[in-house]
């Protein structure tokens, strides 16, 4: 059996030491990255709930930008767009639809916003009730004129 050098205290250790060593390490490295995320999300939300109670898309301050940024996505695969499959000729979802290869098929979305506008009211239903909102938060340090 071969040995290896710990790191932290540079005793030698066998190959299984060294192994449940990495593992419980990485362990906490997990466990820590989670509450790190858990925490940021928490605070992402406390942002956005002070910028909503002032009707704001940011906080003003001399040392951080944030603000908030709202856009709208489509989902390029799902159930969502299922109906189009009966609205779009079948020529014209050759154009915005990828079958599946492995998996769900694709769409093409600004094919599909072409296409819908041309079909009218019952494609751009479709469209409107698929949209999601995408809110996103800018935050950084201001740098310092010195």
């Amino acid at each position: 059996m071969t040995s290896k050098l710990n790191p932290a205290t540079g005793e030698l250790i066998t190959e299984d030491e060294y192994a449940a060593m990495l593992l419980i390490e990485y362990e906490d490295a997990v466990r820590v990255a989670k509450e790190a995320y858990e925490n940021r999300d928490k605070l992402k939300f406390l942002i956005f709930q002070h910028m909503d109670e002032r009707g704001a898309n940011g906080i003003p301050s001399d040392i951080f930008e944030c603000a908030r940024s709202n856009s709208y996505t489509y989902p390029r695969k799902g159930q969502a767009w299922l109906p189009f499959f009966d609205i779009f000729s079948p020529d014209d979802l050759k154009k915005c639809y990828t079958p599946p290869v492995h998996g769900s098929g694709t769409w093409n979305t600004a094919q599909v916003k072409k296409f819908s506008d041309r079909y009218g009211t019952v494609a751009t239903e479709v469209l409107e009730r698929s949209r999601e909102l995408d809110t996103k938060l800018t935050f950084k340090r201001k740098e310092t004129k010195e």
